[in-house]
């Protein structure tokens, strides 16, 4: 979580507010997953990005975690625009973009959350969401527990 406050969430020649104040964090001390800090830090930045994108400005964003067993999840959970029930298919193909009226203006390729999902799943975790149009989109991710070696 340290390593997103040194990120941009979002392009600051579009968007010069500082979004951060936006963010509520429950994250317990002992959350802590094995993966790559460097991706891990990018995947929630773009996360973090569609969020504040997809969002009434100065509505919260809220990013909790929860250990379970084996698995860290992660939520990242916002009262955005949400998914129309017709474009949920579409949210993590490549070059695919939500056709709603609230996001005609932002800027983007599509490609975000695809890469996201798949390096999610390239260390052993799972990338999901649950959303409602007008209600906001609550993504969530599971990662393997970190765990220090016998060795």
């Amino acid at each position: 979580m340290e390593d997103l406050d040194q990120v941009v969430l979002v392009d600051p020649e579009t968007d010069a507010q500082d979004h951060r104040a936006r963010i509520k964090l429950d994250i317990p001390s002992k959350a802590a997953v094995s993966a790559s800090r460097h991706h891990l830090t990018r995947i929630l930045q773009d996360i973090l990005r569609n969020s504040v994108m997809y969002s009434i400005k100065a509505t919260p964003i809220t990013i909790s975690a929860t250990v379970q067993d084996h698995v860290v999840q992660i939520n990242v959970v916002d009262e955005g625009y949400g998914v129309r029930e017709r474009e949920k298919e579409r949210v993590f193909e490549p070059f695919q973009r939500a056709r709603q009226p609230q996001i005609f203006g932002e800027f983007g390729y599509g490609l975000s959350l695809y890469l996201c999902k798949h390096e999610i799943e390239a260390m052993n975790g799972h990338l999901w969401f649950q959303s409602e149009e007008g209600l906001g989109m609550h993504m969530s991710l599971t990662l393997p527990v970190w765990r220090a070696s016998d060795e």
